[in-house]
């Protein structure tokens, strides 16, 4: 089965286990932060079964950004990154609009993200927010490249072989740049019946996504 723990910008964690078991764990940053796990359960297909089970924690939607009226703070980021590694996750995957509108606070971002721990890595795509000005899509991926262990996906793949599993990450839709065709067309042909992830910023993408065989799509 596959665990799954998902951030969102209010974000939630999810859990997913030999069938699927997501245990959703909530920040609410509102006018006090809190941390909430919510628990829900979700079926493989039988002929979609992965060797053994694999905890991924989806992180999205940070706008990390001064003054913090609308993002995390600091101390707050370093709770739920502590949450996350708590959770020894074998992969984490991050769905994009690390910033604001600003692109310097990426730089303060990924020495906070770079305390992120996962087995088989870390694993994101960019949203509306990291593409705004230009340059910032190049200098948000190159930051977190040189700061990070996370790699950035444009519209490629990543096949866990071992798992019998294939990740998709996809570029943004607002931003002009998701290429559903270009991306699954990356998939090598021995891994084409794997169960596949999606990892994409913006959930409106699920209607074009319909026409592949998508497991789980991380938005």
């Amino acid at each position: 089965g596959i665990s799954c723990t998902l951030l969102k910008d209010m974000p939630r964690l999810v859990h997913v286990a030999p069938v699927i078991i997501a245990l959703c764990v909530s920040l609410l940053y509102v006018a006090w932060p809190s941390l909430d796990i919510v628990r829900v359960t979700i079926s493989l297909p039988p002929d979609a079964q992965t060797r053994e089970d694999i905890k991924i924690v989806h992180i999205s939607d940070i706008h990390y950004d001064e003054p913090y009226t609308h993002s995390m703070t600091p101390a707050f980021l370093e709770v739920a990154i502590d949450a996350i590694n708590k959770e020894k996750p074998d992969i984490i995957l991050i769905s994009g609009d690390f910033i604001n509108y600003r692109t310097d606070p990426i730089q303060e971002l990924a020495s906070h993200l770079s305390k992120l721990q996962a087995n088989m890595g870390t694993y994101a795509v960019l949203g509306n927010h990291d593409c705004t000005k230009p340059g910032a899509k190049q200098f948000v991926t190159a930051q977190l490249h040189r700061r990070t262990n996370i790699t950035v996906l444009q519209n490629e793949s990543v096949v866990f072989h071992d798992h019998r599993l294939v990740l998709v990450g996809f570029g943004d839709l607002w931003a002009g740049d998701f290429l559903p065709e270009k991306a699954m067309s990356t998939i090598p042909a021995d891994a084409l019946h794997y169960p596949r992830l999606a990892l994409v910023h913006n959930p409106d993408t699920a209607e074009h996504l319909s026409k592949w065989p998508i497991l789980l799509q991380l938005s």
